[in-house]
């Protein structure tokens, strides 16, 4: 999978996922997901995504780009030399704050720095509060974000850059529609913002409005492609065509509509199971709001139609965050169909509420999810959760042998490279996938209330914006992680003992 590739900004802008299912029971490679986002200038992206040779980029009609009404990202010619000096050391460490942006202290002095700027160049430029509006979001402060930006654009209505960063705060806050008229007026100021446009495009997909995307698409794609547009073009094709079958069964129900070419009798029973596992989602995390539109799901009759459609070619199942669309294939035993499903379905549920999940909790509650059974509750059928028996059997093996793994703290702390397991052509990725469903088991499972509050408490720090290794600090770092493996363990032992017939 290409990565994904937006300029100017860092952490806070959604690292597009493609969630994957992983279900061999052995480690079998997987394609893996898109990364963190490579960081560049405008310039930068649009010399770096050239595809092609050299000849036929030579051939490709240049666009002729006006300049900008303002140049608001230069100083003024009257700026004292002194306060010249000030602003360029403090771009370097603004520099330094993007390029170590996990790290608080270099954003920090950042942030010290261009506070002091603002006072000496208030009534000169508004440059320092651009900035300082773009270091507050990468600290995650949206009110001072907020503040800061309102108040760029007071002093400069012209400064269309501080609109679309005001619009992104709206988006980091979930207030997608809101952040709509934002990117708009700056684009009425300046229509060739290329980050402008790659913004509303973007955000426009990932609130289904496909149709209204489209003119941002055709206006991006005329500057050239990158990751980015070319995903937002796939997300678009894949939400608004449908795969070429020669009949298409539908079922729509109350949260998804279902689309398959297998029979309406599987359309029928792929709705009624990812239904009813959405009520098990829904009980876990019972706070979440149902989202105003449904999600479509499209199963293919076969692998092969499936990869035609664009799937990664090994894989099981995929869900499409931009498109908001899972696809997966009709396997010849279909209760492994259905174990995609829900696996899938979680991620699907999951994305609308966190953009940034960390790898271990949104793999692990996935397949805590797909391991479910259906079964008869008085006149009711409903869903249950179970272990995951090839997970469960394969982690009692690693645990048994002594094979080497993380600790239960390391795979809470792990990068998404690291879960799946990039630098090593995925060879260990298989064993964290099992490794994450049994701490995840554990914790909901397990009869601990402590582990069970943790795990949730983590859920509503990720909410919140907290990073990964923030939400673990203040939840699972604060408890004895020694005792939780000891007996984290243990359950493992005594599940497999029972549930091994399973």
């Amino acid at each position: 999978m290409p990565q994904f590739v937006l300029p100017q900004k860092f952490w806070a802008l959604a690292w597009v996922t493609v969630a994957i299912c992983v279900l061999a029971t052995q480690a079998a490679p997987a394609v893996p997901p898109v990364l963190e986002g490579v960081v560049a200038t405008p310039q930068e992206a649009t010399e770096s995504d050239k595809t092609g040779d050299g000849d036929e980029e030579e051939k490709k009609e240049k666009v002729e780009i006006p300049p900008p009404p303002a140049d608001n990202l230069s100083l003024p010619d009257s700026i004292e030399p002194d306060v010249k000096e000030r602003f360029v050391a403090a771009m370097k460490l603004y520099a330094e704050a993007r390029r170590r942006y996990t790290k608080e202290e270099p954003r920090k002095d950042a942030i010290r720095a261009f506070k002091k700027l603002q006072r000496k160049m208030n009534a000169t430029s508004a440059l320092p509060g651009y900035y300082l509006g773009i270091l507050y979001q990468w600290d995650r402060d949206y009110p001072k974000a907020r503040r800061e930006l309102k108040k760029v654009i007071k002093a400069a209505p012209e400064f269309y850059e501080a609109y679309v960063e005001l619009a992104d705060v709206d988006v980091w806050q979930r207030k997608r529609e809101d952040a709509i008229p934002r990117y708009e007026a700056a684009l009425d100021i300046y229509p060739h913002y290329e980050y402008g446009v790659d913004r509303i495009l973007m955000v426009l997909v990932e609130l289904g409005r496909f149709e209204d995307a489209r003119p941002y698409l055709e206006r991006a794609l005329s500057r050239g492609t990158n990751p980015m547009r070319e995903q937002c073009r796939q997300a678009i094709e894949f939400a608004t065509k449908d795969p070429d079958w020669g009949e298409t069964f539908v079922v729509e129900s109350e949260n998804y509509i279902i689309k398959t070419n297998v029979s309406q009798a599987s359309a029928q029973e792929f709705s009624e199971t990812v239904e009813l596992v959405r009520e098990l989602y829904d009980g876990v995390f019972p706070d979440i709001a149902k989202p105003d539109r449904k999600y479509l799901i499209m199963i293919f009759g076969d692998r092969e139609s499936y990869v035609r459609a664009g799937a990664p070619a090994n894989s099981g199942g995929v869900y499409w965050p931009l498109a908001r669309r899972i696809m997966l294939f009709k396997k010849p035993d279909m209760a492994k169909t259905l174990i995609t499903l829900k696996h899938e379905g979680f991620h699907q549920y999951c994305h609308e509420y966190l953009d940034n999940i960390p790898s271990w909790f949104n793999e692990g509650l996935a397949d805590y999810f797909s391991a479910s059974q259906l079964v008869k509750k008085g006149n009711r059928r409903v869903m249950k959760i179970r272990p995951a028996a090839d997970r469960l059997k394969f982690m009692i093996t690693i645990l048994n042998r002594k094979i080497p793994r993380p600790t239960v703290a390391e795979l809470m702390n792990m990068s998404q490279a690291e879960m799946y397991d990039m630098r090593n052509k995925n060879k260990r990725m298989y064993q964290h996938y099992c490794q994450a469903w049994a701490v995840v088991y554990f914790c909901i499972e397990g009869g601990n209330r402590k582990y069970q509050k943790a795990l949730k408490e983590y859920f509503k720090s990720i909410r919140k914006g907290k990073t990964g290794a923030e939400a673990y600090r203040v939840t699972f770092g604060r408890l004895n992680m020694n005792k939780f493996e000891e007996e984290w363990q243990s359950f493992m032992q005594r599940t497999y003992s029972t549930d091994k017939g399973i």
